[in-house]
């Protein structure tokens, strides 16, 4: 007997939930997540729709297909919302789940109730969320982030580890556009400038780590770096000549002035060394 036989609608009643879930559809073998949505009825009268309606979509096909083999998709609530904050929330764990490197059926990036607006309709939404705050995830949330990057296969962290490493030539591209032209507010500055003061100082050990990294780079790095410093234009090199300039630093401590002094001598009796027949 088939699943769609198992399930009827006169066994499942639509319930309203007060609240927008944020939920995701798993494979039943993998467990991996396949889809996110968001729905205002309770999660076994959304799985039924899903299995009911048969959509001409990737989500469609992927959920057909588990219907013929005899399987059926696994929904899980995320996280609970209002009318308010759904579309952003959803968005969000979307996003969240494609970093994680998840193959998801989603047509689009979330928060769109299942439609794929105009660019005219995008630069609408876009001008109506610039300004807000988002609010700090709670501690259930916390707790499931976490759940998901601890639960990564090696596949899936090796697969990220790469993309980090090596973007593509686009995505370069796409980043140095974000960052082109965007200038920090005075708080903003303050506030990473205050970060900075505070921070604590580099310890021994890592201080180590960063020594040992620079003296076994090979030389194929050296090279990319060298060549990176020969072409910054006089306009970047000018600026950071005056942000340096404009550093104010105090004097050096008995202790750095012992370092830099013991520092300097290791040096000059290493250079005598090398000059002795």
């Amino acid at each position: 007997m088939s699943i769609i036989k198992k399930l009827t609608f006169s066994k499942i009643t639509k319930r309203p939930i007060k609240n927008v879930l944020i939920y995701v559809l798993k494979d039943p073998i993998t467990k991996e997540v396949r889809y996110v949505g968001k729905t205002k009825v309770n999660l076994k009268y959304r799985l039924l729709r899903h299995i009911a309606y048969k959509s001409e979509d990737h989500r469609g096909n992927w959920i057909q297909f588990l219907l013929q083999q005899n399987l059926q998709p696994l929904i899980e609530e995320l996280e609970k919302c209002t009318d308010e904050n759904w579309q952003e929330r959803e968005m969000f764990w979307i996003q969240h789940y494609k970093d994680l490197g998840a193959k998801l059926t989603n047509a689009n990036a979330g928060g769109l109730g299942g439609h794929n607006p105009s660019a005219e309709t995008r630069a609408k939404m876009s001008e109506a969320k610039k300004g807000k705050t988002l609010k700090p995830h709670s501690e259930e949330t916390r707790a499931k982030i976490s759940a998901t990057k601890k639960n990564l296969s090696a596949e899936t962290r090796t697969k990220l580890s790469e993309a980090h490493k090596n973007p593509s030539a686009e995505i370069r591209a796409k980043m140095a556009a974000a960052k082109t032209g965007r200038k920090l507010s005075a708080e903003t500055r303050a506030k990473m400038s205050a970060a900075h003061k505070n921070r604590p100082p580099i310890s021994d050990e890592t201080r180590a780590k960063l020594s040992a990294a620079k003296r076994n780079m090979s030389a194929e790095t050296r090279a990319k770096m060298s060549e990176a410093r020969k072409n910054i234009s006089h306009e970047t090199r000018m600026k950071l000549s005056s942000a340096r300039l404009k550093q104010k630093k105090g004097p050096h401590t008995e202790e750095t002035r012992e370092k830099m002094s013991a520092s300097h001598k290791k040096r000059l009796q290493a250079k005598l060394n090398s000059l002795e027949i």
